[in-house]
């Protein structure tokens, strides 16, 4: 008996357009990688709005080179700063990002040997469960991310099956928080983020965080 296949190419197309859409579901809610599929993406929270404000105005994320933050991504979070805010040794699930912000007046800026970029693009993000205090935090995707070391002024930061580590150091000169991580994205790469708080704070940063990663990493 001959079968006719006619009927089932609508089929097979709905099956593999469901298929699709669910791995763009788990991609979205595990953000286990970058924009190209390649691994876990890294970015700056600011989450000082707290309380019924920031039903308002949630956070804002900015991301570290080379990943892209992506409407409906979850990702975990880890305080940085202020010094008192709670610590924890596990991330906090989760940062939930929404629409794109563009680039604002306030915004991160990347630090490099060229000098600063203009305030970056980020993605508002709402905490869940909402910080109790204004902090900022480190936000990160991938399954199997660990904290450890973690201190007022750094920590480290591991995911599992991946090698080596990233190292996470932060502090604050005059007027803003300075983020700076190194073996990101690869081995022996380093690149800071600079974020203006808009107002005085206590300068806590060494001399050498004061330095485009570029030249503090290079051969004197």
């Amino acid at each position: 008996m001959a079968i006719d296949h006619r009927g089932a190419q609508p089929a097979r197309a709905a099956v593999a357009t469901t298929l699709l859409a669910c791995a763009a579901a788990i991609a979205h809610a595990g953000g286990g990688a970058t924009a190209g599929g390649s691994g876990p993406v890294l970015a700056l929270a600011d989450l000082r709005v707290v309380g019924a404000a920031a039903a308002a105005y949630p956070g804002v994320a900015y991301p570290f080179a080379p990943g892209r933050l992506v409407l409906g991504q979850r990702l975990h979070w880890v305080p940085l700063a202020p010094a008192d805010a709670p610590a924890a040794s596990r991330a906090r699930c989760c940062l939930q990002l929404g629409a794109a912000r563009g680039a604002v007046p306030a915004g991160a800026l990347s630090l490099g040997a060229a000098g600063p970029s203009a305030p970056m693009a980020g993605r508002s993000a709402r905490a869940r469960p909402a910080p109790t205090m204004p902090v900022i935090a480190l936000a990160f995707t991938g399954a199997g991310a660990t904290v450890s070391n973690l201190s007022a002024q750094g920590l480290t930061l591991r995911w599992a099956g991946l090698p080596g580590a990233v190292q996470v150091a932060h502090c604050t000169s005059g007027e803003g928080l300075h983020v700076r991580l190194s073996g990101w994205p690869s081995p022996g790469a380093v690149q800071q983020l600079y974020l203006p708080l808009g107002m005085d704070v206590e300068p806590s940063c060494p001399p050498d965080m004061l330095v485009p990663p570029a030249a503090a990493s290079a051969p004197r």
